[in-house]
Parts: C-alpha cells; sequence; structure tokens
C-alpha cells in the first residue's frame, strides 16, 4: 500500500485480466490513475490511508471518475472536498474471533503488514 513503484506492475497485469467484470474494487493508490483500465467498468476504491493534504487532492481527482468508499467517518471528515461516496467499516468484528493456542489450522489477520506499521 502507498508503494506505488512496487504496485505498478502487479496493477498493470491485473487490469490486463479484468475485461469482462462488472465492477473493478481496487485498495490500491495508483489503480484508479491507471490510465489503461477496462472502459466502461465502474472502479470503488476504498481508501486505506491518512488523509493528508497531498493525498486529499490525489483522492478528489479519482473522485471525477472513481467512487469513493472510506474506512471510518473520521477518514470521510479529514477529507471535505473528496467526494466519499460511502463509508464501510472493516467487517470483522474481533470479538468474534477469540485468540487461540495456534493449533486451529487456520489464521485470521486484523491489519495489514507494512512498514509504517511496526512496533519501535
Amino acid at each position: 500500500m502507498g508503494e506505488t513503484s512496487s504496485e505498478l506492475p502487479h496493477l498493470i497485469r491485473a487490469y490486463a485480466g479484468l475485461d469482462d467484470v462488472d465492477i473493478i474494487h481496487d485498495h490500491t493508490l495508483a489503480g484508479p490513475l491507471y490510465r489503461h483500465r477496462p472502459p466502461r467498468i465502474p472502479v470503488v476504491s476504498t481508501i486505506h490511508s491518512v488523509m493528508t493534504p497531498a493525498l486529499c487532492r490525489v483522492y478528489e481527482a479519482f473522485s471525477r471518475d472513481v467512487s469513493l468508499v472510506a474506512i471510518s467517518q473520521h477518514q470521510a471528515n479529514s477529507a471535505p472536498d473528496v467526494k466519499i461516496r460511502r463509508v464501510i467499516h472493516h467487517p470483522i468484528d474481533p470479538a468474534t474471533v477469540p485468540p487461540g493456542a495456534g493449533a486451529g489450522g487456520y489464521a485470521c489477520f486484523l491489519g495489514r503488514m507494512a512498514p509504517c506499521k511496526r512496533h519501535r
């Protein structure tokens, strides 16, 4: 997330294979700016970033032809000039996934792995 140079090769390959879908839900920063998206397929983009003034300008440009979703009301309120279509909170209630001993054969990960999330 937010590392555009590493996102672009994956994004180009992904968009090349999406000419027969009904809608594209993009979670990248670069995707909505990609000029070779399949025509006439609507794009929804979920914002996963803190809305800095610079990012507000980027998302404001997106909102001309991409429907934007915020993940919290605070995030939406932080971007008053950005056309946010909906606020959709993350759908997992952590209370429904109790921690276990690790023998369950599955993992539940809440969040994303990114350098900015590391513990200092």
